[in-house]
């Protein structure tokens, strides 16, 4: 757990990782694409790539199968399903709620729902 390569019984290093597992891993990162090109940022080179913004999320392009973990199981193991949860758990005691900024993602429809 340290970093110190380890060896096995012929003194040869056991491997980290195989590359089942790099495919594996590779499974999480389906989905993105780059946003796209918008004014007001600075463009080099010939491409009119937007570098700036984060990735956007296509659900359609996910790989929706478990993902495997390293050691064994998968991600998300010990987590509760949805439906596992209580009934309308953010409203319990102690329940937090996080400002996330003065806009939404859903668009300016949503935001004003939700305005005083």
């Amino acid at each position: 757990d340290d970093g110190t390569l380890k060896l096995d019984e012929n003194g040869e290093p056991i491997a980290t990782y195989t590359n089942d597992d790099i495919l594996d891993f590779a499974r999480l990162w389906t989905g993105f694409d780059g946003q796209v090109y918008r004014g007001n940022i600075e463009v080099y080179g010939t491409g009119f790539t937007n570098a700036v913004d984060p990735s956007q999320i296509k659900p359609d392009w996910r790989d929706g199968l478990p993902k495997a973990k390293l050691d064994s199981g998968y991600l998300g193991d010990q987590y509760p399903l949805c439906h596992q949860l209580p009934s309308h758990h953010w409203l319990k005691e102690g329940a937090t709620y996080h400002f996330t900024g003065e806009s939404s993602v859903e668009g300016e429809e949503m935001d004003a729902e939700a305005s005083p």
